[in-house]
């Protein structure tokens, strides 16, 4: 599902679709990883525009 809307972000740099990724990963246990995750999204949409 986050893989989709990944996708969906990159393509189109969709904002609501970024709000709900960084939604999904707030919801993730794993503290590393969430902070990969959501800096990886982030550089994205900074260099999305």
């Amino acid at each position: 599902m986050q893989n989709f809307f990944w996708n969906y972000f990159k393509q189109t740099g969709d904002i609501e679709a970024y709000l709900y990724l960084l939604k999904l990963n707030s919801s993730n246990e794993e503290d590393s990883e969430h902070e990969e995750n959501t800096r990886e999204i982030n550089d994205a949409y900074i260099n999305k525009y």
